[in-house]
């Protein structure tokens, strides 16, 4: 009987070691997978700010073209029409 008690405590010291093991193996990955992906977010967001920053800088020139190419052709109208 003590023989049957000692083996199932030592099956159960063992597998709770292993356990304990999984468990830690997991965590790490589980924790380098978040990190990974925390990088991997702020970079997509950085590219989204960046591109949204040229855009709003493109649509700036180009108005302000816009607007010049308007006053041009409106002087020019003026002055034919004079």
């Amino acid at each position: 009987m003590q023989n049957n008690i000692n083996t199932t405590n030592a099956s159960l010291t063992a597998e709770v070691t292993r356990a304990t093991v999984a468990e830690a193996a997991n965590t790490a990955s589980i924790t380098a997978e978040v990190t990974r992906a925390t990088a991997a977010e702020t970079t997509l967001q950085n590219n989204i700010n960046t591109t949204n920053a040229s855009l709003t800088a493109e649509t700036n020139r180009a108005t302000t073209a816009e607007n010049t190419l308007n006053t041009r052709i409106n002087t020019t109208n003026a002055s034919l029409t004079a």
